[in-house]
């Protein structure tokens, strides 16, 4: 199934895509799955492994982690549409330290380590900026 995400709410939303070619926007868009999540349900749960990065088009998403005194959960970051999330973890398959979730009815794409590698020659400039983010 093919995602349909416009290139200029990515470029509105972050600066990471600014040298991105609109081909190569497609390319990323094509090697993409949808995914929706409910409000409430969890992305990722702290200590899984990453394997996708994700991209969100539309609601939000939160990074939130326990208070180890307060036994509270605390939300550390909103992710909203343009946002990517994941893809600090991705490169050496790390543990995620956080949970994140739906704050609301949330639509995302989803592009696995598997896929972004076997696609890099389609959207070379993506993954380099990517590599240069975590040198």
């Amino acid at each position: 199934m093919k995602a349909e995400f416009p290139h200029s709410t990515l470029l509105d939303n972050s600066d990471l895509f600014g040298s991105v070619t609109q081909a190569e926007i497609s390319h990323f868009l094509a090697a993409s799955q949808p995914r929706q999540l409910a409000r409430g349900e969890l992305l990722w749960d702290e200590g899984e492994v990453a394997t996708s990065l994700f991209l969100v088009q539309q609601g939000q998403l939160e990074a939130c982690y326990q208070h180890p005194q307060h036994q509270t959960e605390v939300v550390i970051e909103p992710y909203l549409p343009g946002t990517l999330v994941g893809e600090s973890y991705l490169w050496e398959a790390f543990e995620r330290p956080l949970v994140v979730r739906a704050s609301e009815s949330t639509t995302l794409l989803e592009l696995s380590k598997e896929a972004l590698f076997e696609n890099q020659l389609l959207f070379p400039t993506i993954l380099s900026i990517f590599m240069a983010l975590f040198d």
